[in-house]
């Protein structure tokens, strides 16, 4: 009787142990989101609001995205999201705190709700300040059914991260 009350008594103790104190493993933390300053960016005819940011990949991995809201001008106010936007082109050179320089296209989208991103290559996260420096072309349309404003823009952000 006594052999068979152990394992189960030591199953009840870890079970007990495990609710007080928690789990001991020891994961790693997983990497922040860290971005800049919203920015806002605007033309005669179109504006872009946005942010440049460092989010997660795959683990232990960074990916420069940038996101935000297009906004058209209808000559008598400003900030009525256009039927479609879209980003056509984004392109970012990154410098790693190290100092490793690399240069990237990014992935474009397109979208009905005036909300749009574009995201780079996943690369090793690294503690420290990383210099993004983007170029951005974002097309809009109304309700012609073309594609009749753009803005495109450079910016160069300094975001920490922290790994």
């Amino acid at each position: 009787m006594i052999g068979y009350l152990r394992p189960v008594v030591l199953v009840l103790v870890s079970a007990i142990s495990l609710l007080l104190f928690g789990s001991v493993s020891q994961a790693a933390p997983a990497v922040q989101e860290s971005c800049s300053d919203p920015f806002s960016d605007r033309n005669a005819d179109a504006g872009f609001d946005g942010r440049i940011c460092l989010t997660p990949g795959a683990e232990g991995e960074l990916k420069v995205v940038v996101r935000g809201d297009c906004r058209w001008n209808y000559h008598f106010f400003w900030g009525k999201p256009p039927s479609k936007c879209r980003t056509s082109q984004a392109r970012y050179s990154l410098t790693e705190p190290a100092g490793t320089k690399s240069n990237e296209d990014m992935s474009t989208m397109e979208s009905v709700s005036g909300n749009v991103q574009a995201s780079g290559k996943s690369f090793k996260c690294a503690e420290g300040s990383y210099k993004v420096e983007l170029y951005y072309k974002i097309e809009m349309m109304g309700w012609s059914g073309n594609w009749s404003r753009q803005i495109e823009h450079q910016r160069t952000v300094d975001i920490k991260a922290a790994c």
